[in-house]
C-alpha cells in the first residue's frame, strides 16, 4: 500500500507539498521574531503556495509531458483508445451496480408486500369467520380496518382524490365509534356539491387531522364530541376546514405550531417537539410541508383556535381535478423519460 501511494504522482505531490507546509510554518512560528509579526503568515503562505506551484510541475506535468510524447509518437488515435477503454469500463461498473441496486430494490419491495398481504388475508378469514358466527359487529370493524389499512400503505399515487380521502376518514371514524361509541359524531359537508370529490389532494392529509382532534381535542371531554368537514370552491382554490369542538389550543402553544410551519424538517426545534412527546404540532407540520410540497408555498394549512372553545384546521389547496393531475404528472414522466 504504501508503495502504491510513493509511485502515484497526485500521493506524491500532497504528501511533499504538506510536509514543505508544516515544515514552514513551524519555522516561522517558532521563530520569536516572526511571532510577533504581522507579516509572518502571508510570508508563509506565498512561500509554500511557490513550493505548490513547483512541486506540482515537477511530479504531476513531468509525467503529462512524457504521456504527451508517447501519444505522438502512438499516433493521434492513442488518446481516443485510452479515453474510450476508461469509458467503456466506467459504464461497464455503473450498469452492474445499476442492475445489483435494481435487483436489491426488487427483494425489498417482494419483501415489504409478504407481510401487507399477510395481514390482508388475515383480517379477510377473520370477518369471514365473524359473518358465519353471526357476529356483524367485529365483521363490520374489521372489514372497515382492512380498507383503511389498505389505503394507508398502497402503492398507489401519492396525490389522491378529495373522495377517496374522505372514505379513508369514514372508515377510520367507523373504527373509532366502536371503541368510543356515541361519544363522537363526524359531519361532512360539501357546499358546491359534488364536484369538490374529484379535486386532489395529497394522501393522508384528512385522517390525521381528524386523529389530531380526537385525540388532542375531544378524548378526555365528558360532552359528545363534533367533529365538521366543510368543502368550499372558490374559482382557483379548494378550501377545507375541519373544525371540532374540543377543549382548544392555548394561544402559546397554537404560537408554537404556527411557529413549526415555517422553519425546515431539521430544525432543532422539530426534534425538541418530537422528544417532548408533542406529536400533534409535527403531524400537521408533516401535512403542511407535504402540500407546499406538490403545489407550492402559496398552499398550506393554517389552525384557528380559542382555548376552551375549540379549534378550526384550514386547508387551502390549488382546485385541480385529480384525472387532469394524472394527465399531467404522466406527461412530466414521459418527458423525463425520454429525456434519459
Amino acid at each position: 500500500m504504501q508503495k502504491g501511494i510513493t509511485k502515484n504522482p497526485v500521493w506524491r505531490f500532497l504528501l511533499v507539498s504538506t510536509t514543505i507546509k508544516a515544515a514552514t510554518y513551524a519555522a516561522f512560528l517558532l521563530s520569536g521574531r516572526a511571532a510577533h509579526n504581522w507579516l509572518a503568515a502571508p510570508v508563509a503562505f506565498l512561500f509554500t503556495t511557490a513550493c505548490d506551484a513547483a512541486l506540482c510541475a515537477f511530479i504531476i506535468l513531468r509525467p503529462l509531458q512524457h504521456l504527451r510524447q508517447q501519444a505522438e509518437m502512438g499516433g493521434s488515435d492513442y488518446f481516443s483508445d485510452i479515453v474510450e477503454e476508461r469509458v467503456r469500463k466506467i459504464r461497464q461498473g455503473f450498469s452492474v451496480a445499476r442492475e445489483e441496486d435494481l435487483e436489491a430494490y426488487r427483494l425489498q419491495y417482494l419483501a415489504n408486500q409478504i407481510n401487507p398481504h399477510f395481514l390482508y388475508n388475515t383480517l379477510e378469514s377473520i370477518r369471514g369467520k365473524a359473518y358465519c358466527d353471526n357476529n356483524t359487529d367485529i365483521a363490520e370493524m374489521t372489514e372497515a380496518f382492512s380498507a383503511f389499512f389498505r389505503y394507508s400503505i398502497s402503492v398507489r399515487s401519492n396525490i389522491v382524490s378529495i373522495g377517496d380521502e374522505l372514505n379513508n376518514v369514514r372508515k377510520y371514524f367507523q373504527i373509532q365509534q366502536f371503541r368510543f361509541g356515541e361519544r363522537f359524531v363526524l359531519e361532512v359537508n360539501l357546499d358546491t356539491g359534488d364536484s369538490a370529490l374529484c379535486c386532489c389532494i395529497p394522501k393522508l392529509t384528512l385522517q390525521p387531522i381528524v386523529e389530531n382532534a380526537i385525540v388532542h381535542g375531544l378524548e378526555d371531554q365528558t360532552y359528545q364530541g363534533r367533529i365538521a368537514i366543510r368543502v368550499v370552491e372558490t374559482q382557483n382554490r379548494l378550501i377545507i376546514n375541519v373544525t371540532d369542538n374540543g377543549k382548544g389550543i392555548s394561544q402559546s402553544r397554537l404560537d408554537e405550531i404556527n411557529r413549526l410551519f415555517s422553519i425546515s424538517r431539521d430544525n432543532p426545534a422539530v426534534n425538541e417537539e418530537r422528544r417532548q412527546g408533542k406529536t400533534g404540532g409535527i403531524a400537521l407540520k408533516n401535512i403542511n410541508d407535504r402540500i407546499r410540497a406538490y403545489f407550492g408555498e402559496r398552499y398550506g394549512i393554517t389552525i384557528y383556535s380559542t382555548e376552551g372553545a375549540g379549534a378550526n384546521v384550514e386547508i387551502v389547496l390549488p382546485k385541480i381535478s385529480k384525472d387532469i393531475y394524472d394527465l399531467t404528472e404522466s406527461a412530466q414522466r414521459g418527458r423525463q423519460e425520454a429525456a434519459i
